[in-house]
């Protein structure tokens, strides 16, 4: 395969954003014109190879789902590795990410300590949101707050960049710099207020759009979202297929920035976005506490250890109410 393949890292290490148990995610690209077969013999031939080696175990394959990958563990590092020879998107988004992260440490400082927060209160889980979507809300609170344009006033900045009917274009060299009174706490504290009044059930929180929309007049009725309209003509027009919807359905509907039928919180259930909504309204009051957020290492102490005591505690007394 040496010299017919390319490799390209996407995922938590390109953005910066990587934590001690992430993986390692890897993009497969033929290099140059191959055979129309020449993905399936990739996927099987990489498959071979990692179970042959002695530098990889506990490896295993998912041909079925919309992206198949193959997964293994590094046995020197002990790094979990997924392998994607389908689907290059993720190498476009995380380079969006990575780029957004680099424009200001604050932003970068802000993700890192939501993405632990969350994993602490198992809100990023199977059931539960993705990291990616949790970078989307992210992405979308600074855009309400005017610190991020629009995905699509940066497109407006900049030749298209089309793969397979979607613009993964993007500029942000007129992106305002962050006033230098704002600090990581300031952008903390945005987040949690903000979300904890949004109405998950009604919402449609875009990055294209820079913002949350009302989910039944944007996408539930024709020509309430024009962009959309045209990508799902584009993808059409691009692979010969018709593309899926966006899946409106979903207690949670988060939009990729890029992908604009895909909803990134669809794994989302009833369950866990109750749960995330207990913990933003008590996350939310933490904030607004001036004794916590007077001494700042408190309340980062209060997020990540004390709320999920809270938690615990306010459920012991509601089951005893109900006994």
């Amino acid at each position: 395969m040496k010299g017919k393949v390319r490799v390209f890292p996407f995922g938590s290490l390109v953005t910066g954003l990587a934590l001690k148990e992430s993986d390692l995610d890897l993009f497969l690209e033929p290099n140059g014109n191959q055979p129309p077969l020449f993905h399936q013999h990739l996927y099987n031939t990489t498959s071979y190879f990692l179970r042959s080696s002695k530098c990889f175990a506990d490896v295993y394959t998912i041909r079925h789902a919309s992206v198949p990958i193959i997964r293994c563990k590094h046995q020197l590092t002990g790094l979990n590795i997924d392998f994607n020879m389908s689907n290059p998107n993720g190498t476009f988004n995380s380079r969006f990410v990575g780029e957004l992260m680099l424009r200001n440490e604050r932003i970068r400082e802000l993700s890192l300590f939501l993405k632990i927060w969350a994993k602490k209160l198992k809100l990023i889980c199977n059931g539960g949101m993705t990291s990616y979507c949790l970078i989307s809300l992210i992405i979308v609170n600074l855009q309400v707050n005017r610190i991020v344009p629009s995905v699509k006033q940066l497109q407006s900045f900049c030749p298209p960049v089309i793969l397979s009917g979607v613009n993964f274009a993007y500029s942000l060299d007129l992106t305002p710099p962050i006033t230098e009174r704002l600090t990581t706490l300031d952008l903390l504290k945005n987040f949690f207020i903000y979300y904890s009044t949004v109405n998950f059930d009604k919402s449609l929180l875009s990055p294209f759009l820079g913002g949350c929309v009302d989910k039944e007049t944007t996408l539930g009725i024709p020509g309430g979202f024009p962009e959309y309209d045209e990508q799902q003509k584009l993808v059409h027009d691009a692979t010969g297929a018709p593309p899926h919807a966006f899946q409106l359905d979903r207690v949670m509907c988060v939009q990729d920035p890029f992908e604009l039928n895909r909803n990134v919180a669809k794994s989302v259930s009833v369950a866990n976005l109750f749960y995330f909504r207990q913990c933003l309204v008590l996350a939310a009051q933490a904030c607004s506490d001036q004794e916590l957020t007077s001494q700042p290492e408190k309340l980062y102490d209060y997020l990540l250890f004390g709320l999920a005591d809270k938690l615990v505690a306010d459920k012991i007394v509601a089951d005893k109410r109900s006994d």
